[in-house]
């Protein structure tokens, strides 16, 4: 596209199969903004929360945008849930109906000149062009149709392939797993771990607040340097 945009063949009568190759991109990127949060992974999640706060720096109507992509306040299960109808349900036909009119306006007008000259039969209406006649070229069907579906069905079977064989292939080994470090405790807070507070803290609560606050923090920590000593005699 870009090369397109530099050699000006965006220009007429070709204006519509550039507005239509420009849709095709942004469906493009719709897709991998929509894909990417369905594995829902910390990395996806985390990915699409920056990216649904991005509209909020727009004014008045920035919040309103981000809250209709979340589905609410939060990246939850309902965005998952619509990011996933979005991804299957209304891309797919745009971009099918988006790439049917720019193959249909590439047969009807033809492919791009140079833009060294320009030839008499270019400025006539768009409506009133048909073809260029090639005599040494090749037709788009079979020919060229044959080499595109040849690499499409080459796309899908490697991609069936994978999925069968391989489907945790780009995943992580355990992405939800959470396993304790080896040579860490986790510390119990249930009261049983310390019995008593004045076993810790070798004193009792007086009736004052302002006491009875001293003494909570003071049990505490005794209680907590108490049960790091029992974990060392234990290790």
């Amino acid at each position: 596209m870009l090369t397109v945009f530099l050699m000006g063949n965006y220009k007429r009568p070709r204006e519509l199969t550039w507005v239509g190759g420009a849709l095709l991109l942004l469906v493009t990127i719709a897709f991998g903004f929509s894909g990417y949060l369905l594995p829902w992974t910390q990395l996806s999640y985390w990915a699409t929360t920056v990216v649904t706060s991005i509209p909020t720096a727009v004014p008045v109507v920035g919040d309103v945008v981000a809250r209709v992509l979340r589905g609410g306040d939060q990246v939850t299960g309902t965005t998952l849930s619509r990011f996933f109808a979005f991804h299957v349900s209304v891309l797919p036909p745009l971009f099918l109906i988006l790439a049917g009119m720019h193959v249909f306006l590439i047969k009807r007008i033809g492919i791009s000149a140079t833009p060294f000259g320009l030839p008499a039969e270019e400025k006539r209406p768009w409506t009133e062009y048909h073809k260029k006649s090639h005599a040494d070229g090749y037709p788009y069907y079979p020919r060229f149709f044959q080499m595109d579906m040849l690499m499409v069905m080459g796309y899908l079977a490697v991609m069936f392939f994978l999925i069968t064989v391989a489907p945790n292939l780009f995943f992580p080994r355990r992405p939800r797993s959470r396993r304790t470090p080896s040579g860490r405790r986790p510390m119990s807070t249930r009261s049983g771990t310390c019995s008593r507070r004045t076993r810790c803290s070798g004193s009792s609560p007086t009736s004052s607040s302002g006491s009875s606050s001293n003494w909570r923090s003071s049990s505490s920590s005794s209680c907590g340097r108490s049960l790091t000593r029992k974990r060392r005699r234990t290790s």
